[in-house]
């Protein structure tokens, strides 16, 4: 592929990727797409002549792409045709295509002024203005020939009317690339945080809700809040009886002693503050006991449910609860309770009404404890819709410092331990993917390759902390690599990717003889992948004589990728009686010689030993 840079106007073009793209003629009109065919194997299915004649080659594999094709058709506003052709993995996969936009049937959609404005407002950088963009729609004809075959896209190349220095439908221009924040990233705003204990639960949701909240300026918090949205912290451990305290982690006046002796009392119980109109406890009255009621009647109801919003008191409220919802769930011989906050001021709220609602979810448990002897207790799930603390100097300065004494010990403990383990391995022509915890194996999946596991595993609603999916998704790539180069691949050792690196070279100078034309006929080429065909003639006196020149004899081929191919490979030349020290796969081997059609050109054996002869005559000349 060549990779050069033009000036047009002024402007160095093309102006983005110009290490992934083609350029022939930068003064052409036309322009082709090919999706997501490579483009060196769509240039090498075309005369030399059209290439020349062409303004710039480029695919689009996703649809972040049609951001580059739009900038560098602004900066060369002669490119009039847009040839469409190649392929589409998104429409040829279907389990590929329900969660990824196909680039074919955007290009569409983006070149008919009836849906242009909204495509431009979902995938162009605000930074292009939108004039700008349809500019491109009303001067560039769109030609689909989607997996159409080479000649016929030369065709329809031919029959275009292709201008050269031919007038510019616009100034040529580039734009600024937009600024990214972590606040237009808008799933990290919301989070799931799992933790054993409340402590450090609070110091994780802290973590985030520092890192992705927005700002919001509220009638009642004149300096504003930092705001997280539907956060979730499931809290597993933390024992009801025995609540663990560390106040360096905590806020000033969250300890036991607060909490036995005023808190729980108004949750818990009814006790009312003075000054209050009602406590989480006042609200909560009697349905406490409905929810034991209903779960004693029957274990598997999902009816043990309590709300604290009433409409008739507390619509229109100067003060309505902040907890508006309740429910105790057995699942699996554990009891779960869940608690529903519409908003939630992490600073002075969060840690005592966690602490609050494990007490009161401990209490139930040991109700029902005396019915169903194998409960066991189980999570405490504190979801608060709207997350926020008040950004005034008092508030702040808490959060920071307690995250400055917790967070770095805190995110050891649930980081580095492995509370689920993947473990990878190929088996034939599989990559099967075990997720195990505690030893036990609770799912396999197997797949032909990082992405198949990809869809499969999204199938099955999986979803993992970023830094374990990017592990896993960087072990799955390693495997696949491995499958088809033929390596052998063992999870979390390197992957030596350097073909024939292992090679002993204390038994001569190594020769590697490419296998496919070279000692296999291959006279009708890839054909259904097997190894068809007879010995080239000659084969097995010419590599003996390599041998016994001294030569460490390599056989490699691509071919070798797929291991089954390896195999076929191993039994021809045994059975052909061919000598071989070495078969080596994904590629060439590290060799003083290569004999195949890119180095010394093979046309017969004849002449192949007459070429090497003559480099070690001159290569011993020089040494001597």
């Amino acid at each position: 592929m060549k990779i050069e840079r033009f000036h047009i106007g002024g402007i160095e073009w093309p102006c983005v990727v110009p290490h992934k793209v083609f350029v022939g003629n930068p003064k052409s009109s036309v322009g082709i797409c090919t999706l997501w065919k490579p483009i060196d194997k769509f240039a090498n299915s075309i005369p030399e002549n059209i290439l020349e004649n062409i303004g710039i080659i480029g695919q689009l594999l996703d649809p972040s792409g049609l951001n580059y094709m739009v900038r560098n058709l602004l900066a060369n506003p002669r490119l009039k045709h847009l040839v469409v052709c190649g392929h589409d993995a998104v429409l040829e996969d279907k389990t590929v295509s329900e969660d990824r936009m196909s680039t074919r049937e955007l290009l569409k959609l983006f070149f008919d002024l009836k849906t242009a404005e909204e495509v431009i407002r979902e995938y162009i950088d605000e930074s292009i203005p939108v004039d700008d963009v349809l500019n491109i729609i009303h001067n560039i004809q769109l030609i689909d020939l989607y997996k159409a075959e080479s000649k016929q896209v030369v065709q329809r190349i031919s029959r275009l009317e292709i201008e050269y220095q031919g007038n510019l439908w616009a100034p040529p221009k580039v734009y600024p690339y937009p600024s990214h924040n972590k606040n237009q990233i808008p799933i990290l705003r919301s989070s799931t945080i799992v933790s054993d204990t409340i402590v450090d639960g609070y110091v994780l949701f802290l973590k985030n809700l520092l890192t992705y909240g927005v700002f919001q300026k509220r009638r009642k918090y004149p300096e504003g809040t930092l705001t997280g949205f539907s956060s979730k912290v499931v809290i597993k451990k933390e024992d009801p009886d025995n609540l663990f305290f560390d106040s360096d982690y905590l806020p000033p006046g969250c300890n036991k002693e607060y909490l036995e002796r005023q808190y729980f009392p108004q949750v818990i119980g009814c006790k009312i503050a003075d000054g209050e109109e009602y406590s989480y406890g006042s609200l909560l009255k009697g349905q406490v006991d409905y929810m034991v009621r209903v779960l004693l009647e029957d274990e598997n109801s999902k009816d043990a449910v309590a709300s604290l919003w009433n409409p008739e008191m507390h619509q229109n409220h100067n003060d309505p609860p902040c907890f508006v919802f309740a429910q105790v769930l057995i699942l699996e011989d554990k009891l779960n309770f869940v608690c529903n906050m519409r908003s939630h001021n992490i600073i002075k709220c969060w840690p005592e009404n966690a602490f609050a609602f494990r007490k009161l979810q401990g209490l139930i448990f040991n109700q029902l404890n005396l019915k169903y002897k194998d409960l066991k207790l189980g999570d405490l799930v504190v979801h608060s819709m709207s997350a926020q603390f008040n950004l005034n100097t008092k508030q702040k300065k808490i959060a920071e410092s307690i995250l400055e004494a917790g967070y770095k010990t805190i995110r050891k403990k649930y980081f580095a331990k492995d509370v689920i383990n993947c473990f990878v391995f190929l088996d034939n022509r599989d990559i099967v993917l075990r997720i195990r915890s505690k030893g036990k194996v609770l799912r396999e999946y197997r797949a032909k390759s990082a992405r198949g596991m990809k869809n499969v595993m999204h199938l099955d609603g999986l979803d993992f902390l970023s830094d374990h999916a990017m592990y896993i998704g960087i072990t799955l790539a390693e495997a696949e690599i491995a499958l088809r180069m033929g390596l052998q691949f063992e999870q979390d050792k390197k992957l030596i990717l350097g073909v024939g690196l292992d090679i002993d070279k204390s038994n001569g100078p190594i020769i590697a003889v490419d296998f496919d034309g070279v000692v296999h006929k291959y006279s009708e080429g890839w054909k259904d992948d097997s190894v068809y065909d007879e010995v080239i003639t000659g084969t097995k006196e010419a590599i003996q004589q390599l041998k016994d020149m001294g030569f460490n004899l390599v056989i490699y081929s691509t071919r070798g990728n797929i291991p089954l191919q390896r195999e076929e490979m191993e039994e021809y030349l045994n059975k052909h009686k061919i000598p071989y020290d070495l078969i080596v796969v994904g590629g060439k081997p590290y060799a003083r010689y290569y004999v195949d059609d890119k180095a010394i050109r093979f046309k017969s054996w004849k002449q192949t030993l007459m070429e090497i002869k003559k480099y070690e005559k001159r290569r011993t000349d020089k040494n001597v």
